[in-house]
């Protein structure tokens, strides 16, 4: 599906790299002629949250606005 998006656009360009995050992880296609590489990792920004209690409201610190 990129891949005929891509080259709908362009047809001498094609697809490199793909990159899909969620909430909790992130997934890296690189593709080439003579390799694939895939990585799954866990999304750096990602912050486990206990679902017992409900989280704590963060307000920027120097600013009493909000």
């Amino acid at each position: 599906m990129a891949r005929s998006a891509i080259r709908e656009l362009d047809p001498q360009n094609d697809v490199q790299m793909i990159r899909i995050k969620s909430l909790r992880h992130e997934l890296i296609a690189i593709i080439d002629l003579q390799f694939t590489l895939l990585v799954a990792q866990q999304y750096p920004g990602f912050v486990p949250v206990d679902v017992e209690k409900p989280p704590e409201e963060v307000k920027p610190e120097g600013n009493e606005d909000f």
